[in-house]
């Protein structure tokens, strides 16, 4: 997790997708299942930038891939994200370049689905470090013509984080396991919002960075997605960026992969954490 460099990636998307949709009806008030394409725009640096972003859902769960030209060279990179449904919060994690990775950092997206309009309006999210600890990400509008679908009952689900929630555990990334703990507040809005403290493997804290996170209650899964670091106690360089993690919530039991914001590669399921 260790890196001596920030590239910041200034970023235009234009990714092209089929848009269907499981229910026919349109009059639903659920998240559109299966392909959709989404155009529109996004802050980043003090510039608007176009964007078109391709995505899948299934019970809660999303996958998708952004592209985009940057300089004349087609970019891509895969996410994973978060629906739910009661909520309407949207999360989507950068979760990798496809093909060679061009050392540019990666944004993943918070987001509130609108099914009367048919968007997504929220923010860029990024992964940053101590001694460049500034978010370049602002806001993202996304529409689509995609049909809502038909959202389960809330009433059915459980949620895993109501109230304050304390996780702790470990994560492992290209080198040692190391302690973590996450704490996570649900806010009036249906976010997630709290703190990542991570350390190293003899246990020195390294620091804490603000999270934001979605749960979906239909699939079981949470996504979590770094803000600004609060504090950094580790001696460097080199720095450590915050990163993200995606995963599945299995009763107080959290299960991710954890996703470096410049598309490092982590090895997956070493993120296990149990609430307190």
């Amino acid at each position: 997790m260790k890196h001596t460099s920030y590239l910041l990636l200034l970023l235009c998307t234009s990714a092209v997708a089929s848009c269907t949709d499981d229910d026919g009806s349109g009059t639903g008030t659920g998240f559109p299942n299966g392909a959709s394409a989404w155009t529109g725009t996004a802050e980043l640096s003090g510039q608007t930038l176009e964007l078109d972003v391709a995505l899948t859902h299934r019970s809660g769960a999303l996958e998708g891939r952004v592209s985009f030209d940057l300089l004349g060279q087609a970019l891509a990179y895969d996410v994973v994200g978060v629906v739910d449904d009661e909520s309407q919060q949207v999360a989507l994690v950068p979760a990798g370049w496809v093909g060679e990775s061009p050392g540019l950092t990666m944004f993943g997206v918070t987001a509130t689905y609108d099914p009367a309009a048919g968007t997504l309006r929220g923010r860029l999210r990024e992964g940053t470090l101590w001694n460049d600890n500034v978010l370049a990400g602002g806001a993202i509008s996304l529409s689509t013509s995609a049909r809502p679908s038909t959202a389960p009952d809330p009433s059915s689900a459980t949620r895993v984080v109501d109230g304050t929630l304390t996780f702790s555990g470990t994560l492992r990334c290209q080198s040692a396991v190391r302690p973590v703990t996450l704490a996570l507040t649900r806010e009036p809005d249906g976010l997630l919002g709290g703190t990542m403290t991570f350390g190293e493997d003899d246990d020195t804290t390294v620091g804490t960075f603000d999270v934001v996170g979605v749960e979906s209650a239909t699939s079981g899964r949470l996504a979590v997605l770094p803000v600004l670091w609060d504090d950094y106690l580790a001696a460097g360089p080199p720095w450590y960026y915050s990163f993200f993690v995606d995963g599945t919530l299995d009763g107080t039991d959290y299960t991710a992969t954890v996703y470096q914001p410049d598309g490092t590669a982590c090895l997956e399921d070493l993120f296990q954490v149990t609430a307190e």
